[in-house]
């Protein structure tokens, strides 16, 4: 008995000591691991963003056409499989890893592949300042930058033959986008002939006049307004029907739960290599080497506008009037796991600074937003299915960048 009770103890402490043994070398592995993903983390997050599947949400006038042209997901865009592996045989040497996580591709209302948004686990959306994309609009689409060797969405706009919204808004309304601006300010500071309408987003309107028409029968103020709240037709107004808050409603407020990536159009380059080192990619790679830069040949304009160009104090209104669009880019700038915090800051700044203020609450106070529930418009939304709101968006207010 003495030898039996003798042999369980030895037979319990090898047990126990093989188990206790495990526990430390598990232990010490868990650790090395953490220590290694930490380390990997802090060069370039690759352990972290190993699982990332990505659908570029390309806002058009964001500088999205160059984007695409380094992502590997454009192949799906070519209409026979021929083209397709075709293409694909261009990013089989060197692909970067960007181009890898990204799976998916929408762009006004198109996705490619179809199926590819459940598969999803973050997004990467090219932005841009909102008044500067709404400047690059402005002359991508002026009738005057329309030529037979550089077709445009100007020249798809005078061939239209099916609504009078581009002679309405281009030759009627606004030749000019001073013209656009001036139509926004309030009543007595408006130096156009036209009648002004400042009222903004759910706004208080006070300042609305009680009639915009001219000569033509066209409201222009009440064009203006609902074209830069992208409330405009979807095939005239274009990039900006298909706007921040179109995308907005199909992408992050159906899967708030993905991680947003940014690309901003005014650091394109830097923006794309950073990302690349967040992947656990080489941060030194010349993305401005690997494709086109597409500028629609705008260099090429008869028609050329820049913002500092403009009349700095009807900016603000125009602010007013895009509230969506300012939310929604700041929605961006805020959740964007690839920027820094200064990075985000200077970049709402340069917005804050064209409106005329200091933070968001400052321009909601003074423009005089109010949190409506919002329904779609027209046919902007034909399945029904997108009800459009500002609730997950009404916090940024008290967001300091």
């Amino acid at each position: 008995k003495a030898v039996k009770l003798l042999t369980t103890i030895l037979a319990l402490l090898v047990v126990y000591t093989i188990a206790w043994s495990w526990t430390v070398i598990s232990f010490t592995t868990r650790k090395t691991a953490l220590q290694e993903s930490s380390t990997s983390n802090s060069r370039g997050g690759a352990a972290l963003y190993d699982s990332t599947a990505m659908i570029f949400v390309h806002v058009g006038k964001t500088g999205g056409e160059t984007i695409k042209w380094r992502l590997q997901v454009i192949c799906e865009l070519r209409g026979s499989k021929r083209k397709k592996a075709r293409c694909k045989e261009q990013f089989s040497l060197g692909e970067s890893l960007l181009s890898r996580r990204v799976i998916g591709y929408t762009h006004c209302g198109s996705q490619r592949p179809r199926k590819s948004m459940e598969s999803a686990t973050s997004f990467l959306v090219s932005i841009r300042d909102p008044i500067d994309r709404l400047v690059s609009w402005f002359q991508y689409m002026h009738p005057l930058n329309c030529s037979p060797e550089r077709p445009s969405g100007a020249c798809n706009l005078k061939k239209d033959t099916s609504s009078t919204w581009g002679v309405d808004f281009f030759q009627t309304c606004f030749p000019t986008m001073d013209r656009l601006l001036d139509v926004l300010q309030p009543a007595s500071s408006s130096s156009s002939n036209l009648p002004s309408l400042t009222e903004a987003a759910g706004g208080t309107g006070s300042n609305q006049a009680a009639n915009t028409t001219n000569a033509n029968n066209v409201d222009c103020a009440t064009m203006a307004i609902r074209a830069l709240q992208g409330n405009g037709p979807r095939v005239q107004s274009n990039h900006l029907h298909f706007n921040y808050f179109y995308n907005y409603n199909r992408t992050i407020l159906v899967y708030p739960e993905r991680d947003v990536w940014v690309v901003r159009q005014e650091s394109l380059w830097p923006d794309l290599k950073q990302i690349e080192t967040l992947l656990g990619g080489d941060g030194s790679r010349k993305f401005e080497h690997e494709g086109p830069i597409i500028t629609h040949a705008s260099e090429k304009f008869p028609y050329k506008i820049k913002t500092a160009d403009l009349n700095a104090a009807h900016l603000p209104a125009v602010c007013c009037t895009m509230r969506d669009e300012v939310l929604v880019y700041a929605y961006l700038l805020h959740n964007a796991v690839n920027l820094e915090a200064v990075q985000k800051q200077t970049s709402m700044n340069n917005l804050l600074s064209k409106c005329g203020v200091n933070s968001l609450q400052e321009l909601s106070n003074t423009c005089g937003w109010k949190n409506k529930k919002k329904k779609p418009e027209g046919n902007d939304d034909k399945d029904g299915k997108v009800i459009r709101r500002l609730d997950e968006l009404w916090p940024m207010l008290d967001i300091k960048f």
